[in-house]
């Protein structure tokens, strides 16, 4: 009898042990887990059951996070919002939620929606790498370029091994000038961990603002580390002709840009304009007369474009083509002042709507486009109250 009660309390033990296993296997924190994980190996459909598994589950919330993630991926970016503003109950779930609907209207361009999830997020975890790198993109849109900096920096301030933050930074410090202090961040992005595409970007990058500087045998010291290949070739081949430019090696710059000339089949104002330079530095104005035409042709607002073919009419005695350029160089010379204007003013409001639609007119003369149209949709979504994410 005594064996037989003790064969029972086995049995009991082993039945209860496999109910907590199944349980535990089959908990709402890790079916959500298991689910984000086939996400991310692109499997939708196995997502997509465990989302509603866990809603019949009666884990609604944990399923509406998942079904949330999963239209991000699909890219319904409205209607994942709209599902991850109903998670309103657990807090780690809320922060999650947050995180994703940050992404959806980042993803659609609302940057003051974006701005409101990531902050919400940074108040409920002030050490929240995404709550920061959420706020630079948010901040780097509205052009509040000392924010977005200050974003990175923290970013990068809570995960050291991370490249992606000074790889941010540099760009930023480019774009507003500062080619010396953005090469520091640029080399620390590459003593980080980055993705290898994005390592091969952060080097042509940085050989901009060597190039920038011009530093043109370092710009070919850093080219040099790259492999050239693949989808950059095109960038690559610009760059180091430019350099190769930069110290009086025309033939072998000239080789480069005959093979960026191949590869594209529309060339790009920049290529014209490095292949007019270089006629222009060989002595045959005449040549180059035409690829700046075709340079500023395509791009308007090109500055550098326009004063070499001032020049090029200028050598072939085409004097009043060449005043009409300085005319229009001039005219650019106003606009480019006026943005410049611009972008201090939004850098200290940036969220003065009035400010943004300025700058998307004076975009818009120099015909960037793109640009016109994201200052514009600030402007649109700045005047608009923007739907916040939590309880």
């Amino acid at each position: 009898m005594r064996k037989f009660l003790a064969a029972v309390v086995v049995v009991v033990a082993i039945a209860a042990g496999g109910f907590w296993w199944w349980n535990a296997g089959n908990s709402p924190e890790t079916l959500l887990k298991r689910g984000q994980e086939f996400l991310s190996q692109g499997d939708v459909d196995s997502a997509r059951h465990l989302s509603l598994r866990l809603e019949a589950g009666g884990h609604r919330e944990f399923g509406w996070l998942l079904e949330g993630q999963i239209l991000l991926h699909e890219r319904q970016l409205d209607a994942a919002i709209h599902l991850l503003q109903q998670v309103t109950q657990d807090k780690g779930l809320v922060l999650q939620a947050a995180a994703l609907a940050g992404r959806c209207y980042l993803e659609i361009g609302h940057v003051v929606g974006a701005e409101s999830c990531f902050q919400f997020l940074l108040r409920e975890d002030p050490k929240n790498t995404d709550a920061h790198r959420g706020l630079a993109a948010v901040y780097y849109d509205l052009n509040a370029m000392d924010q977005a900096v200050f974003h990175n920096m923290e970013w990068a301030r809570l995960d050291d091994a991370d490249g992606r933050p000074h790889r941010f930074i540099g760009l930023i410090l480019k774009d507003l000038g500062q080619p010396a202090t953005a090469i520091v961040h640029y080399e620390k992005a590459l003593q980080r961990e980055i993705a290898l595409a994005a390592r091969e970007e952060v080097r042509l990058e940085l050989t901009e603002c060597h190039l920038l500087l011009n530093k043109h045998a370092q710009a070919l010291e850093v080219l040099d580390a790259s492999s050239g290949e693949g989808r950059l070739r095109l960038f690559w081949l610009v760059l180091r002709a430019e350099a190769l430019r930069g110290l009086t090696k025309y033939q072998e710059a000239q080789r480069l840009v005959d093979e960026a000339l191949t590869i594209e089949k529309l060339p790009s104002p920049r290529t014209l304009r490095l292949q007019g330079q270089l006629l222009l530095d060989t002595n045959r104005a005449q040549d180059a007369v035409s690829w700046l035409q075709k340079a500023v042709a395509e791009d308007p607002g090109d500055f550098s474009g326009r004063h070499l073919l001032s020049q090029a009419y200028a050598r072939t005695g085409q004097d009043n083509l060449a005043k009409d350029q300085l005319r229009k160089v001039e005219e650019l010379q106003k606009l480019y002042t006026q943005l410049t204007e611009l972008t201090h003013k939004i850098i200290t409001e940036p969220r003065n709507a009035a400010i943004h639609l300025e700058a998307a007119a004076c975009y818009r003369k120099l015909g960037m486009t793109a640009l016109a149209d994201r200052f514009d949709r600030n402007a649109r979504h700045l005047s608009r109250w923007a739907p916040s994410i939590g309880p």
